[in-house]
């Protein structure tokens, strides 16, 4: 005889758990969803925590200033020591600048007088003769720069000298008959003192020579002059003449020069 196994019977279901548990699970995501609000929005955080009053700005007092002391005696005589010390800075620093621009123009100088003694050109002098001595002595700065422009040297002077001297101690080319003659009666009337005696023409040449190894162009001027056929030697002095006036030219530059450094 065959003997039936009953089936199983499962519990039945508790309705009541169901719902506990959906609730708490609600609960849970309500209480997460309200602490996301009120951490991210604003609103909502104004809303449970109410809108927060702000402090009152506070200005500050205006703070015043105590008058100035009136200064003391010491502090006083303090600031007229440091004036004086700033009136002997500019004083200085003017002379300063007087000392280099006389230092200046003295170096133009003997750099002209150098390259007009050597005949050579003055190149960028010019410029400088002009900036520095034009409006004070014009006429010796055009007279300088025609100096270089036509260069007299003294050894050109000696040299010129030895080759004229047979015309200058001679009279072949001298004036005419009636010049001669009138030159003739004219020394006949010429007073000489007791202890001077007429210079001959070779006499005359060897003073003129002894003057140009001195350097004084002038006396030698005056001895060719002085010769029988100083007429030939018209070249010869007007040489020398360019020479002494582009000298005294010079001579008036540093003139000027040293006249405004004192």
């Amino acid at each position: 005889m065959d003997h039936e196994t009953p089936p199983v019977s499962t519990p039945p279901r508790n309705p009541i758990r169901g719902l506990v548990l959906f609730a708490l699970t609600c609960f849970a995501i309500g209480i997460a969803a309200m602490g996301w609000a009120l951490s991210e929005w604003q609103p909502v955080r104004d809303l449970v925590f109410g809108t927060p009053v702000e402090a009152p700005k506070t200005v500050p007092a205006k703070r015043i200033a105590p008058p100035p002391a009136p200064p003391s005696p010491n502090a006083e005589a303090h600031m007229a020591r440091i004036e004086q010390r700033l009136a002997v800075i500019d004083q200085q620093a003017d002379n300063a600048s007087n000392d280099a621009a006389r230092a200046e123009r003295l170096m133009i100088a003997f750099a002209a007088r150098r390259a007009v003694e050597r005949g050579v050109p003055l190149g960028y002098l010019e410029g400088a003769l002009r900036r520095q001595f034009g409006a004070a002595d014009p006429a010796a700065v055009a007279t300088i720069i025609d100096a270089a422009h036509r260069p007299v040297t003294l050894e050109q002077l000696e040299d010129e000298l030895e080759i004229a001297k047979a015309d200058l101690t001679s009279n072949t080319n001298g004036p005419g008959w009636f010049d001669t003659v009138w030159q003739s009666l004219s020394s006949l009337a010429v007073i000489h003192r007791a202890d001077e005696a007429a210079k001959t023409p070779a006499q005359h040449l060897d003073a003129a020579r002894r003057a140009l190894e001195r350097d004084r162009v002038e006396t030698a001027i005056r001895e060719i002059q002085a010769m029988p056929g100083a007429a030939s030697g018209k070249a010869w002095l007007d040489k020398a003449q360019r020479y002494v006036s582009a000298r005294k030219a010079l001579d008036r530059l540093e003139a000027i020069t040293l006249a405004i450094s004192n």
